[in-house]
């Protein structure tokens, strides 16, 4: 396990991205005040902090890295996200469960 500060988010941000692009990944990249920041910055994080264990010598050549990119690879949604279904906090567990059964599963509830 490591650590990667703001600055070397940045450095090593820098280098991951083109192994990823080389690969035919690309990042998500929206507009947030007029400027343009990753989508989800997870999986750039992970790959930051392997580039940072590759260069500290904590990865040795002909090891294996893998870094878990769960969002932010693909297109930029065209909507904002809706809720479709809505679960008070303080409904009991078991109508929380029913009510999700029927609304993700409604043949089966």
């Amino acid at each position: 396990m490591t650590s990667v500060s703001f600055e070397e988010f940045s450095r090593y941000s820098e280098v991951f991205l083109p192994l990823l692009e080389k690969t035919g990944i690309v990042l998500t990249r929206v507009s947030l005040d007029g400027k343009m920041q990753y989508l989800e910055k997870a999986g750039l994080l992970a790959g930051a902090g392997a580039i940072k264990a590759i260069e500290e010598g904590r990865v040795q050549g002909g090891q294996t890295v893998v870094c878990a990119l769960t969002g932010g690879a693909g297109l930029a949604p065209e909507k904002p996200p809706r809720v479709e279904h809505w679960i008070p906090a303080q409904a009991p567990l078991e109508e929380t469960v029913r009510e999700l059964a029927k609304a993700l599963c409604p043949a089966t509830a």
